[in-house]
């Protein structure tokens, strides 16, 4: 299992750990709902940023290896989608992917979507994972993995729906 896969995983646990969170005074207990009941609630949208890094590697003609870690930010919007009942799409100026309701996770009113590509092009595994992180619906943050060449993070802001 290579490094961003588990941290990817652990990232992601992360998340899920930091939403179910309660105070100490608190007896309540909170309750994962359905994915699908809140999905209406992210379509829109979103306006923010992408911002990321990739690893850039060749060989010289003397047989060393060079790599050199490129850093990236651009203003982006994202649209978001959910045309059937099985599934959300997300679409921005550089990336659409579609995640399925199955593979999501709903605490209190946050929602965490989370898909997985194996054999992705040339990096491997491609790994996306799209958290709804307010109590509202108007803040989405989307991370995605190609393998461990290259991440990028965009967080956009709802602007309509």
């Amino acid at each position: 299992m290579n490094v961003m896969r588990v941290f990817a995983i652990v990232l992601l646990f992360s998340v899920i750990g930091y939403s179910c969170k309660k105070k100490k005074n608190n007896n309540t207990t909170v309750t994962p709902t359905t994915t699908q009941a809140n999905i209406d609630s992210l379509v829109g949208f979103y306006y923010g940023t992408t911002s990321g890094d990739s690893l850039y590697s060749y060989t010289d003609t003397a047989g060393v290896l060079h790599q050199t870690v490129h850093s990236f930010s651009w203003t982006d919007s994202v649209f978001v989608v959910a045309n059937d009942t099985t599934t959300v799409t997300v679409a921005s100026k550089f990336y659409t992917v579609t995640f399925p309701y199955t593979n999501g996770l709903t605490v209190g009113s946050i929602t965490n979507l989370f898909c997985q590509f194996a054999n992705y092009g040339n990096y491997g595994t491609y790994t996306v994972n799209l958290t709804d992180t307010t109590n509202t619906a108007n803040h989405l943050v989307v991370r995605s993995a190609y393998g461990y060449s290259k991440n990028y993070i965009t967080d956009v802001l709802l602007y309509k729906r």
